[in-house]
């Protein structure tokens, strides 16, 4: 188990208030974009004008849940409880 969810765990057993963050650097603008997707997931347009969300691969930053739904605090707050 990665070190984030070791300490991610306990604090949502004890529905302590969070706001997960981490600090990330990139040599450049285009990196970090490529970076900030590749962790916590983008929208893929298609071909008929609509969106796929895309997963990202850290999950405990993942903007969207497993049904493709943006993520809000408030959605994180409910889980706590």
């Amino acid at each position: 188990m990665a070190t984030m969810e070791k300490t991610f765990e306990p604090m949502q057993k004890a529905r302590f208030a969070y706001r997960r963050a981490s600090s990330w650097s990139a040599n450049n603008t285009s990196t970090s974009k490529l970076v900030y997707d590749y962790i916590s997931g983008f929208l893929r347009d298609n071909d008929d004008g609509t969106q796929t969300p895309i997963a990202g691969r850290l999950e405990l930053f993942r903007n969207f849940d497993e049904h493709g739904k943006p993520v809000s605090e408030t959605e994180h707050a409910a889980h706590r409880q």
